[in-house]
């Protein structure tokens, strides 16, 4: 312990000199930009596989081809009884009754694809102000 009276002693400025660009403002801006654009872009890729289904969506297309091959195929009871259901409900299986409910689940559904792609284009600018927290402060000295 004696012998460290004996070394030289260093300058307070050396130890300043040491750190030539210190931690500011603009580095935690960037990474607060970097936080923003990271959790926007997770979020709109999220909501991008998060599609409202359509109404109906369980209902199976047919072609032309398989409603023929399934209409040869019947019976004569079974044609009348399709037939019959065709002559109160339609062609697309909605009694007159059901038509107005699913002009309901059409607009209720319109309205939640509206509200989705309004999400992602709040998560697109949320991700853009990030960017630019990340780029506006780093590019300034």
């Amino acid at each position: 312990m004696l012998e460290m009276a004996v070394l030289e002693r260093a300058e307070p400025e050396a130890a300043t000199q040491r750190s030539s660009a210190p931690w500011g403002v603009r580095h935690s801006l960037a990474v607060v930009g970097a936080a923003i654009l990271l959790g926007a872009l997770g979020l709109a890729i999220f909501l991008s596989t998060a599609q409202p289904p359509p109404p109906d969506a369980d209902r199976a297309e047919l072609s032309p081809q398989e409603i023929r091959r399934k209409t040869e195929s019947l019976t004569p009871l079974e044609s009348r009884r399709v037939w019959q259901h065709f002559r109160i409900t339609g062609p697309d299986g909605r009694t007159p009754m059901e038509e107005p409910m699913y002009e309901d689940m059409v607009a209720r559904y319109q309205e939640r694809l509206m509200r989705w792609y309004l999400s992602i284009a709040v998560a697109v600018a949320v991700a853009l102000v990030g960017l630019g927290l990340i780029v506006v402060p780093l590019s300034m000295k």
